[in-house]
């Protein structure tokens, strides 16, 4: 009587099971590096501005200065989102500030009546956008010029 031929003894299913978890785990990990090498490659530099704030002079809105932070020989163009927190209304536009280390000045007059918790949302396609928020007034009541004049005069 022949013996049957013996059964290759079996490998333990966890074994394949956890080897494979491996693979997975490294591949993951992989994915995650790349990711983070081509996220920091194509991150751009923010926005070279700076921003300050002044009561505007004919009404009770505030007006934003910006100064753009680093020397250029041309015009300083840059987009803004304006973002009016009283109604939600908004508004677009570019604005252009002139000279080496250039400044623009954005209030009222120029359709952008700032009010406290409004936000100006500045963008230029080779720089990442900045957002700035107006401030709440630093004085009680705004007494414009005409008015502290009659005051000088008078009071």
């Amino acid at each position: 009587m022949e013996t049957p031929p013996s059964a290759p003894s079996p490998v333990p299913s966890t074994f394949t099971i956890e080897r494979r978890w491996v693979f997975v785990g490294l591949a993951v990990a992989a994915l995650g590096v790349l990711l983070f090498i081509l996220g920091s490659v194509t991150k751009r530099p923010p926005l070279p501005v700076s921003c300050t704030w002044r009561n505007a002079a004919l009404d009770r809105t505030k007006v934003c200065v910006i100064t753009v932070t680093v020397a250029h020989n041309d015009p300083f163009r840059m987009n803004v989102r304006y973002v009016n927190a009283t109604n939600g209304g908004v508004r677009n536009d570019t604005v252009t500030a002139y000279g080496t280390y250039g400044t623009a000045q954005l209030g009222h007059l120029e359709g952008f009546p700032l009010l406290p918790g409004d936000t100006l949302e500045f963008s230029h396609p080779d720089f990442e956008a900045v957002k700035f928020t107006c401030p709440t007034s630093d004085r009680g009541r705004f007494v414009g010029p005409t008015v502290m004049l009659l005051l000088g005069r008078f009071g």
